[in-house]
């Protein structure tokens, strides 16, 4: 299996073979992503969607907390599970989450999970996010290969608001799947 998924990854990045850091976005680092334990809604799809997107989901996860009494303890973030520079939109799979300091039942949608403490390969872009995206991932994927390092999905998206630019900032965040 381990085999398997190495020969994928290269045959998938062997087309970008130099690394190009794209304007305004900052050199990847390492950091421990802690535990975490969030309320989540599945998406499919485009995640700007006005209906279905990441927005909407957003909102849903807000009434339902609110509904319970609960407000959200950090930023929002999405988790995709697909490589969205390797498939076509309408097969990216993806969750809304809320961080919640309790744990919540499952109900009608929502979803209560626990993510273990991980390490990350993480970078952070300020910009428009249709425009970034998969040149970050390109990017984060291309800098750990020159690395040795094998990154796995899913994707972590951490969204956060800066008030004195009046922009949004997206920091992306992937696991390390083994040394090759």
């Amino acid at each position: 299996m381990i085999k398997v998924l190495r020969e994928e990854f290269w045959r998938q990045d062997a087309i970008s073979r130099d690394i190009i850091k794209p304007k305004s976005m900052a050199e990847p680092i390492w950091k421990v992503r802690p535990r975490n334990e969030f309320v989540f809604l599945t998406g499919k799809g485009d995640l700007q969607d006005e209906q279905n997107g990441f927005c909407a989901k957003k909102e849903k996860i807000l009434c339902f907390l609110k509904i319970k009494n609960i407000v959200p303890i950090g930023p929002f973030f999405c988790i995709s599970y697909r490589d969205r520079t390797q498939v076509a939109q309408a097969q990216l799979v993806w969750d809304v989450c809320a961080p919640v300091a309790q744990k919540i039942e499952d109900e009608e949608g929502f979803h209560y999970r626990e993510m273990p403490e991980m390490e990350v390969l993480t970078v952070v872009f300020m910009d428009s996010y249709e425009l970034r995206m998969n040149s970050a991932i390109r990017y984060l994927k291309d800098f750990a290969r020159l690395n040795g390092i094998i990154l796995q999905f899913p994707l972590f998206e951490v969204y956060d608001w800066n008030e004195r630019k009046g922009i949004f900032i997206t920091e992306l965040q992937m696991a390390k799947f083994s040394s090759i």
